[in-house]
């Protein structure tokens, strides 16, 4: 994934994922509170998923809580089906 704010571009590994947010493991340490735009590729062949903007709720070093504010619906939707296909 890559993750970029108006001060810093980034990229990382998301875990926890859920349809409102994940851990992100990243190159560059993140600020809580900090708002980011996040471009997601997704495994096994599905469509990278853009994020419009998420909220930096936690961080630990160059590891990051973010919770997704705002999607498109067809953004959503293709994640919401990755999601669940883990499930």
């Amino acid at each position: 994934m890559y993750y970029s704010s108006d001060a810093l571009q980034g990229t990382g590994v998301a875990w926890n994922l859920s349809l409102n947010g994940w851990r992100i493991d990243g190159t560059h340490p993140v600020e809580p509170g900090t708002v980011v735009t996040l471009c997601v590729f997704l495994p096994d062949q599905h469509p990278t998923v853009f994020i419009d903007r998420a909220v930096v709720r936690w961080s630990r070093g160059q590891e990051f809580g973010i919770e997704v504010n705002e999607i498109k619906a067809d953004e959503h939707a293709r994640l919401e089906q990755f999601v669940t296909a883990l499930v």
